[in-house]
């Protein structure tokens, strides 16, 4: 490591849309980043797409293993909390 450098993870902040259609927690441990001296911000992207046919493409590749049986209706815009952990080193 450099001195003076940033660190940065991406991960998945929970409590979006996008979470609600797994069988399975994927949210990042905001605590265990907290203790190890990060800072977090959330940012709240979504995925935007032109026609149901993308939508639908995009679960079955994503979701195909991890995706609820209840989809609900498909929409053009999904949401999706992203956090970003800062640590300068």
């Amino acid at each position: 490591m450099c001195p003076g450098r940033r660190i940065l993870i991406a991960a998945n902040a929970g409590g979006d849309e996008f979470c609600e259609t797994l069988n399975r927690d994927i949210a990042s441990d905001a605590d265990r980043q907290e203790k190890r001296d990060y800072s977090r911000i959330v940012v709240g992207p979504s995925y935007r797409f032109d026609h149901l046919k993308e939508v639908a493409r995009l679960f079955e590749l994503y979701w195909s293993c991890n995706r609820t049986s209840d989809l609900g209706e498909p929409k053009l815009v999904v949401g999706d909390n992203i956090v970003v952990y800062e640590k300068q080193v």
